[in-house]
C-alpha cells in the first residue's frame, strides 16, 4: 500500500476544513459524520509518493501535522488535552473527548487485502482500488474503509491491528532537528554505552584552572583544611549528562560505531593505550580518522567545501571532533558555525538510519531543519531528502519523505506539485491547506511573507 494523504479533525489547531464544509459543493466523506449527525470534513493533508513539502508562516500549524502523521499512522504521540480548544465539542460533548485522525492508501496488492481481510475477519475486499484507516471516538474505534468503483464502503472494525503492519502501514520515524553532533565524547561512553561520568577535557581544565588560580589553597594543612569545602567543589566528579547531552554522545556513537562501522573493544583499547602508550594511542586515532574518511564522503554531500575533512583528535579521555578545510588549516567545532554541526548531524542521521528488520516502508518526518542552515546548507539538504526518496545506493529502501519548513530555500522551485501551503484562520476556523498551489504558481517569498535570512 502507498499512503496517499491524511487526515486530522478536532486536533490542536487541525480543527475541521471550515472552507471544504461552507462549499456549495461539499460531499461529505464517510468518515466526516460525528455522533450527532453534523457533518465535520477532516483537515486532509495529500501526500506525494517521493517527497512533500509543507510550508507555512508562525504558529500556522506546522509541527502539528507532523504529529497528526504519527497519530494517524501510530496512534500515538498525543493527548486528551490536544483536543482543539475551539472546537464546539470541547468539553461539550461527552463521546467527543479524542482526536480523530485517518490515513488514506493506494496501491493496494492482492497479499495486501488478504491481510486486511483477516485483520477486520470479513471476506469481500477483492476489486478495491483504495483503502483508509481511521481512529475515531466511536466504535469501531479502529475502522477500516475501502474503496470499490466510485464510492468508499461502509467502514469494517480492525479487530488484529498488527496486522496492519504487515499490509504496508508505514513505520514514522524523525531526524531530530534539534541535537548538532558534539564538540567532544568522552571515550568512557563509546567504549561503554552506558551514561556514566567520565573524566573529559571540560573537567580536566577545570581542575587545572582551580589549582592554578587557587596555589594558596595547598601551601598548607592547615590552608587545605579551611578550604575544604572549595577544593572538594573543585575536584569532585563530572554530574552525569544530561538528556540533552547524552543525545548528543548517541549521535557521535552512531557516526563511529554505525557509519565508521568501529567496535567499542577499540576504544577500550584506546582507554588503555592512552594511560600508558601514547605512541599506540596515537595509531589507534589513525585507524579511526582512516575509517571516517573512508565511510563518509562528506565532501560529496557539503558543496560549500569540496576539500571539507571530518576528523577526531585525542584530548586525554575525549575524542574531539576537528574539521580540516580547503585552506588546509585545523578547527575545532567550538570554532565553527552552528550550522556546520547541525548539517553533519542531519547527515550523520541519515547514514546512520537503519530499515525495519520487517521491511515495513517508511516515512520521514522533519521539523523546520532550516533553522540552524544557510542558505547553501538547506540546498545540500535537499540532496539528502532526495537519497531518501530515490537513493543512489540500491541497497537502501526507498523512504517517503515529508517536512515542514519556512524557509523559501528548502523549497524545490523544480517541483512545485510538492508543496503544500498551511493557512491559520484568523478567529477559531483552525489550520486549513491551501488547494492547487502549483497550479495558483505559488511564490513562498510572497504568499508567506518570508525574509531569507
Amino acid at each position: 500500500m502507498k499512503l496517499t494523504a491524511i487526515y486530522s479533525r478536532f486536533f490542536r489547531s487541525l480543527n475541521y476544513d471550515y472552507v471544504r464544509l461552507s462549499s456549495p459543493s461539499y460531499r461529505p466523506d464517510p468518515w466526516d459524520v460525528t455522533p450527532s449527525g453534523a457533518q465535520y470534513p477532516f483537515v486532509r493533508l495529500r501526500l506525494e509518493d517521493r517527497i512533500t513539502t509543507v510550508v507555512g508562516g508562525n504558529e500556522s500549524g506546522k509541527s502539528q501535522v507532523l504529529a497528526a502523521v504519527r497519530a494517524a499512522l501510530t496512534g500515538e504521540g498525543y493527548e486528551r488535552s490536544d483536543f482543539c480548544r475551539y472546537s464546539p465539542f470541547f468539553t461539550v460533548d461527552k463521546t467527543l473527548v479524542r482526536r480523530e485522525f485517518g490515513a488514506e492508501f493506494r496501491d493496494i496488492s492482492d497479499t495486501d487485502i488478504r491481510t486486511l481481510e483477516e485483520a477486520t475477519g470479513e471476506a469481500g475486499f477483492s476489486g478495491i482500488d483504495r483503502v483508509a484507516i481511521f481512529r475515531m471516538n466511536t466504535t469501531p474505534q479502529l475502522r477500516l474503509y475501502v474503496h470499490r468503483g466510485n464510492r468508499w464502503l461502509d467502514p469494517s472494525h480492525i479487530k488484529k491491528p498488527t496486522l496492519l503492519n504487515d499490509a504496508g502501514l508505514p513505520a514514522p520515524f524523525y531526524i531530530d532537528a534539534d541535537v548538532p553532533l558534539p564538540d567532544s565524547v568522552p571515550l568512557e561512553f563509546l567504549a561503554t554505552g552506558k551514561p556514566t561520568a567520565a573524566v573529559g577535557r571540560n573537567v580536566l581544565r577545570s581542575v587545572w584552572d582551580a589549582f592554578t588560580n587557587n596555589s594558596s589553597w595547598f601551601e598548607s594543612r592547615e590552608t587545605v583544611v579551611s578550604q575544604a569545602s572549595e577544593i572538594s567543589t573543585s575536584f569532585k566528579a563530572s554530574p552525569s549528562s544530561d538528556d540533552d547531552q547524552l543525545r548528543k554522545y548517541r549521535l557521535a556513537a552512531d557516526l563511529l560505531l554505525k557509519i565508521a562501522d568501529l567496535d567499542r573493544s577499540q576504544f577500550v583499547e584506546l582507554q588503555n593505550a592512552v594511560r600508558t602508550k601514547n605512541g599506540y594511542a596515537n595509531s589507534i586515532v589513525d585507524t579511526i580518522n582512516s575509517e571516517l574518511s573512508k565511510a563518509l564522503n562528506f565532501p560529496h554531500w557539503w558543496t560549500q567545501d569540496s576539500q571539507f575533512e571530518l576528523f577526531v583528535a585525542l584530548f586525554e579521555y575525549d575524542l574531539v571532533f576537528m574539521i580540516r578545510d580547503r585552506t588546509g588549516r585545523s578547527y575545532g567545532f567550538d570554532e565553527r558555525s552552528d550550522g556546520l554541526k547541525y548539517f553533519l548531524s542531519y547527515f550523520v542521521q541519515y547514514l546512520a538510519h537503519e530499515a525495519p528488520i520487517d521491511g515495513r516502508p517508511e516515512i520521514l518526518l522533519m521539523d523546520e531543519p532550516d533553522r540552524f542552515l544557510s542558505s547553501s546548507g538547506q540546498q545540500d539538504l535537499l540532496r539528502v531528502f532526495a537519497d531518501f526518496a530515490d537513493p543512489e545506493d540500491d541497497a537502501r529502501a526507498s523512504v517517503q519523505v515529508l517536512y515542514v519548513t519556512h524557509s523559501p530555500f528548502l523549497i524545490d522551485k523544480n517541483h512545485a506539485e510538492r508543496i503544500r501551503v498551511l493557512e491559520k484562520g484568523e478567529h477559531d476556523e483552525g489550520t486549513r491547506i491551501v488547494a492547487s498551489v502549483a497550479q495558483n504558481h505559488y511564490e513562498p517569498r510572497s504568499d508567506l511573507r518570508l525574509e531569507a535570512s
